[in-house]
């Protein structure tokens, strides 16, 4: 999807603002990026807790993750989704500011 939105903003019509167009595609790339970083660290910590360390560990997968849930790879994977959700959140809430798409309560 993050593809198509690039490829829609690339052959936006003439009058679309060029700063508008820049600004939404670097923003859709730096989601991207952050998604897979957190999606790549959590799929590394997994296959270490399931597959070849947890079994290998007393206590079997479960003390594997309280005793490595501060390992660098895991802390990094969930700053990366923790950054993407309040990059995400933060575009909202600045629509919201914006008076062309302001909410009306009634």
């Amino acid at each position: 999807m993050g593809f198509q939105s690039i490829y829609y903003l690339l052959r936006a019509p003439k009058g679309t603002p060029r700063s508008r167009q820049t600004f939404l595609i670097l923003y859709t790339l730096v989601l991207a990026v952050l998604i897979a970083i957190g999606f790549g660290a959590n799929m590394l910590f997994g296959q270490y807790m399931w597959i070849e360390r947890g079994p290998n560990t007393p206590g079997g997968a479960i003390a594997y993750f309280a005793e490595n849930t501060a390992w660098w790879v895991n802390t990094f994977g969930s700053s990366a989704g923790v950054t993407a959700n309040f990059v995400g959140d933060s575009y909202l809430a600045s629509l919201l500011r914006s008076p062309q798409y302001s909410l009306r309560l009634i």
